[in-house]
């Protein structure tokens, strides 16, 4: 294993602690957007989970946090054309917002899809 994957995959693994252990917050104050993004984290089946990132996405088109699920989502049932679109979406919504690591995250999950 070449130095560069080492420090990429301890790169990673840093952002995925840090961003697991501090979820970002507040990346839309639309009440409806986060009532949706609770349900779908709520929700059992994919489905269910899908059609509410879907629902929170449609009120607040930036709401990064229900992209990269939503893509998260789409990447876990194999539809890697989904995938690809909204997680390059959470990553393109609120650049100037989105904390480094969780940039990194997203990089590293587009480049797994």
């Amino acid at each position: 294993m070449t130095a560069r994957k080492c420090l990429l995959i301890l790169l990673v693994l840093t952002s995925c602690f840090t961003i697991f252990t501090h979820p970002l917050t507040g990346q839309t104050t639309n009440r409806q957007a986060l009532i949706w993004y609770k349900t779908a984290l709520d929700a059992e089946d994919e489905n269910s989970k899908i059609e509410a990132y879907l629902k929170a996405i449609e009120i607040d088109p930036n709401f990064v946090e229900a992209l990269y699920n939503l893509g998260i989502l789409y990447r876990k049932i194999k539809e890697f054309d989904l995938a690809e679109k909204y997680l390059n979406q959470a990553y393109n919504a609120r650049p100037e917002f989105i904390k480094k690591e969780f940039k990194a995250q997203i990089l590293y999950d587009l480049y797994t899809v």
